[in-house]
């Protein structure tokens, strides 16, 4: 494991609407002279069992869903059905956290993520997006990670 409350930078709770403003600027900037035009997609992120005081009135989930649409990344702060949306990940909020802990690059990563998807906490839906090429950056899992702030219950070995 690479990331911890302890790298330095600002941090921000899971899903908070400081965290979904630190991912809209990651992708603002990461992006932003990348040409995306002729690609559109929709993928949701969608975390079950959420602390209560993230959740909106009426909803046991939270998320978000990135979209791609005329050249342009935008993240919505809501999770979208499927349907809407091409593609669903939907995850346990813990688990989430204890994969973005992780060094996305660590060659024990994969089979810690698999472990997490044995477990039922870690599952998809309809189609993955076909990425344009611009926008394959292996260091988004990491970038994001950089922001997240980790209770210290979570833990590698906590699964």
């Amino acid at each position: 494991m690479a990331h911890s409350n302890e790298d330095g930078g600002e941090r921000y709770e899971l899903c908070s609407p400081q965290w979904l403003d630190a991912m809209r600027e990651y992708y603002r900037t990461a992006f932003e002279s990348k040409d995306l035009l002729g690609f559109e997609f929709i993928r949701t992120y969608e975390f079950t069992n959420p602390p209560q005081h993230l959740r909106k009135p009426g909803r046991e989930t939270i998320g978000y869903a990135l979209s791609l649409k005329d050249g342009r990344m935008e993240v919505i702060g809501e999770p979208l059905p499927l349907g809407e949306a091409q593609s669903v990940v939907l995850t346990d909020y813990d688990a989430s956290l204890q994969l973005r802990q992780w060094d996305g690059s660590d060659p024990a990563y994969p089979a810690f993520r698999s472990t997490i998807v044995e477990a039922g906490k870690l599952k998809f839906f309809g189609d993955p997006p076909k990425l344009p090429a611009a926008m394959e950056n292996p260091n988004t899992h990491n970038a994001l990670s950089a922001f997240t702030r980790f209770p210290p219950k979570v833990t590698a070995n906590s699964l």
